[in-house]
């Protein structure tokens, strides 16, 4: 829908959030009595400084703890104040649809600039270009952030359960009904990213059209430069009256401290997430300039002297894998296994994969096989995802793994089955 259209539609609508009508009861006072069709602009989005965001400009910053139990209701400002002690570490994943030239790309632009932002400050940032939404075969491991769009209920690894999200996370899923039902596990997008583990998210009652909708690049950079999760939000919002319901601590504030500051804190206070500090360092000097020689010998020297820590550990294996030094990445891998508690599934399955891929560019395929029977065995989640079949099938048949190949031939045959059943 052109831009022409959208106003006019959002002009005539008269449904809206009850929470968005809440957060325009300053906005009413301050202007002259209007009816409620259509959206409000919120001026608050024009404001060089989100601390100043209240009633006095017009909003009533309005979020709701809720979603689909109490326990996850209860929880989230719990995670929210681990996170403003501990600090928000992990990893960011950006879903974007590849669009280059449609109604629709305003979308991805908010989201790529939401990405960088994310790359800017430090965090190890991943952006898939696809068409199709994040696959279900891959876990994702470890997310402080994730963004992308556009699937009318949850998918891929958020369906599955193949996901983790750190304590305070942000997840954010683009659909015009991702928040119609906050009670629900599998269906919509905001009740299940609550279900998984998010900390603070937000969703639509009902079509909001694109042009006023959570502007995300706007969020994530106000949100790391330490406003408040209401007030970032409030500040790349473009209407109110309209239909966007907010979950999560408006007064969470992860980044309050300078990153110097929680680097220092982190490092000399919390060896579980010191690792993560370091990461963030080594990418922060990297955008400076610095050799990435120096960097990686650097974080070598860390992992050795922590003896496999996670962070540090996903790093090197991502710079191995870009300079193709698989026998590096295999002993990283492997080095990492050994040490992760019994605890962590979603990363225990990332790095079983990521073993069986090293094996396989190595062409060692009776192991990197046994490897893939091994998260047959243990996830069963990935005996419906086709694509996780489909890269077994090739490794089983190198590995001249006949028992494998028939294994895989029934559940391929399976999720066909179920397709049409459908």
């Amino acid at each position: 829908m052109n831009q022409k259209g959208e106003e006019q539609n959002s002009r005539d609508k008269t449904g809206a959030a009850v929470d968005s009508e809440l957060a325009s009861l300053p906005l009413r006072l301050l202007n002259s009595p209007r009816g409620y069709e259509g959206q409000l602009r919120c001026f608050a989005a024009g404001l060089s400084n989100p601390y100043i965001i209240g009633p006095r400009t017009g909003v009533l910053m309005t979020a709701r703890l809720d979603g689909p139990s109490d326990r996850i209701a209860n929880g989230l400002v719990d995670k929210a104040l681990r996170a403003e002690k501990e600090g928000l570490w992990g990893k960011c994943l950006f879903d974007v649809r590849g669009l280059t030239n449609s109604g629709y790309l305003q979308g991805d632009l908010w989201l790529r600039g939401a990405a960088e932002v994310c790359r800017l400050y430090g965090f190890e940032t991943k952006v898939d270009i696809r068409s199709e939404t994040v696959s279900g075969d891959m876990p994702q491991d470890a997310l402080a952030f994730y963004a992308g769009w556009y699937d009318y209920n949850v998918s891929g690894p958020f369906r599955n359960g193949l996901v983790e999200f750190m304590p305070g996370a942000f997840a954010y899923h683009l659909h015009s009904f991702s928040a119609q039902n906050l009670f629900t596990t599998s269906n919509h997008w905001v009740g299940p990213l609550l279900d998984r583990g998010a900390t603070c998210t937000v969703g639509y009652v009902d079509e909001p059209f694109l042009g006023c909708t959570l502007n995300v690049e706007a969020f994530a950079d106000w949100f790391l430069r330490g406003a408040s999760f209401g007030e970032a939000v409030y500040h790349a919002l473009p209407s109110l009256s309209w239909q966007t319901t907010v979950i999560g601590d408006p007064l969470y504030r992860p980044f309050k401290l300078t990153f110097i500051d929680r680097y220092m804190e982190t490092v000399s206070q919390n060896a579980d997430q010191s690792g993560w500090a370091e990461v963030m360092a080594a990418n922060r000097a990297l955008i400076k300039g610095e050799q990435p020689e120096i960097a990686v010998s650097s974080m070598e020297d860390e992992f050795k002297a922590r003896q496999g820590d996670y962070a540090e550990g996903c790093w090197l294996l991502s710079c191995y894998e870009k300079e193709k030094k698989w026998e590096d990445a295999l002993k990283v891998c492997q080095q990492m296994l050994k040490k992760l508690d019994a605890g962590s599934a979603v990363r225990r399955c990332f790095l079983l994969m990521k073993e069986a891929e090293l094996c396989a560019q190595m062409k060692k395929y009776d192991l990197a096989n046994s490897r893939f029977s091994t998260l047959y065995e243990e996830y069963p989640a990935l005996r419906m995802e086709k694509g996780f079949l489909e890269r077994w099938k090739k490794i089983a048949k190198s590995a001249k793994s006949r028992s494998d190949q028939r294994r895989i031939q029934e559940a391929l045959r399976e999720i066909e089955a179920s397709s049409y059943s459908e």
